[in-house]
């Protein structure tokens, strides 16, 4: 079994996943065990990503001068398939002890999942670690990990979202659900379920910035899907004395 599988779901973001790919085999080449689940958006993505995919998995890395290999899935996925029942589909399936969801178009830093997986081990059965990241492509700098208290949540700044758990972990909280900022939203509710969150304070993930991105389109209706995920988790929230 591996110690961590690897969720990536590719719609319309084929062009970045080799990038993707290879930091994510990079990042496990320092002795993490991973296993790397990619689902592909339709038929022509879908090849593009067996190909990508084919050759990704045996570029050397010049700094061990051996060929990278690891346990790796492509699934096909209808194009009218939802984002959460992409990850939710990988996730029923994914055989690691943790799982971490890396978007297509970013990359993990070198020695990110080693700190993530660290940390998570070190928090106990229930950790849920996050880390600092940084921005690149239409916008650059360090967004440094906040601490995930239900006022943090309530206002979407606690990190990058890109955070470990143990698999078993995410299903208990029923995974991502199709409301916008699904993995904001799920870490709301691995929160409310008794997660206990581990910062990382070094950078783990480069997040690539794009105006024809998934989330710049989401900034066109930003505070109405802010709305929805408090009203969603309201009982929690208020539970905790932030008011919704």
């Amino acid at each position: 079994m591996a110690e961590v599988t690897v969720l990536t779901s590719v719609c319309g973001t084929a062009p970045w996943l080799a990038e993707s790919v290879l930091s994510v085999l990079r990042a496990a080449a320092g002795g993490v065990d991973i296993e790397l689940l990619v689902r592909a958006n339709g038929e022509a993505e879908h090849r593009d990503v067996r190909r990508i995919m084919c050759h990704a998995s045996t570029q050397c890395d010049p700094g061990r001068g051996a060929a990278l290999g690891v346990n790796a899935c492509v699934f096909f996925t209808d194009p009218t398939i939802s984002l959460s029942d992409s990850l939710n589909g990988m996730l029923a399936v994914a055989s690691g002890e943790y799982v971490i969801r890396v978007d297509p178009d970013d990359a993990l830093a070198p020695g990110g999942l080693r700190l993530l997986l660290e940390a998570a081990r070190s928090g106990g059965p229930n950790a849920v670690a996050n880390g600092s990241y940084r921005d690149f492509g239409e916008r650059v700098g360090v967004i440094p990990v906040k601490m995930a208290t239900a006022e943090a949540l309530a206002q979407h700044s606690v990190g990058s979202y890109c955070y470990l758990a143990r698999a078993e972990l995410f299903r208990q909280a029923g995974g991502w659900r199709e409301i916008g900022y699904e993995d904001w939203e799920l870490l709301v509710r691995l929160m409310a379920a008794g997660g206990e969150y581990c910062m990382v304070p070094e950078v783990v993930l480069y997040h690539r910035v794009r105006s024809d991105g998934r989330l710049a389109e989401f900034s066109k209706t930003n505070d109405d899907r802010i709305e929805a995920i408090r009203q969603a988790n309201a009982d929690w929230f208020r539970s905790q004395g932030v008011a919704v």
